[in-house]
């Protein structure tokens, strides 16, 4: 896979002016790797609930329920993860624990979310964000190689996008 030979690299950089932010890069990357789901998660500045943002197949109602009433939360160790780096989901989830194998049974088979990859961006001033690629085909390492060559310029983005954000609250 090429880095930016379809505007990848820029939707990155202009997400951070786009409502809801990084729409476009969302939906180039659903389209450049082929998966199903792909999510960019990140806590502001303002320290406010984090922002989850989405393209591809979203969780069906059902599925929402079991994460919000039945309390079947995320359970991969985002903050364990090295800043840059891609993970499968084979390096992030134990099966041999009840509690995530719960959670992979019962919210990312029914959807048909059987691999992943996942990396984590840090901001200099200490903000974290986690970018996933989600699919029910083998996601190898084309996505992983596409995730760690664009985390440097997530990282800018990000960085721009908290600085952005500080202005504001002053």
């Amino acid at each position: 896979m090429r880095l930016d030979d379809d505007g990848l690299l820029q939707s990155i950089h202009e997400g951070v002016f786009e409502t809801p932010l990084w729409n476009d890069f969302l939906e180039r990357l659903l389209a450049k790797t082929g998966v199903r789901f792909v999510s960019l998660i990140f806590r502001p500045v303002d320290g406010e609930a984090e922002v989850q943002l989405y393209s591809g197949s979203p969780p069906t109602p059902e599925i929402r329920k079991l994460i919000v009433e039945d309390g079947l939360a995320d359970p991969f160790p985002y903050l364990a993860m090295r800043p840059e780096r891609a993970y499968s989901m084979d390096e992030l989830l134990d099966l041999s624990d009840a509690r995530q194998k719960a959670y992979y049974e019962r919210v990312m088979l029914p959807q048909g979310l059987t691999q992943m990859r996942s990396i984590r961006v840090t901001e200099p001033g200490g903000v974290d964000l986690w970018l996933s690629c989600y699919g029910g085909r083998l996601i190898g390492a084309p996505t992983s190689a596409l995730l760690t060559a664009i985390a440097p310029h997530l990282r800018t983005a990000l960085r721009s996008y908290t600085a952005l954000q500080r202005e504001k609250f002053r």
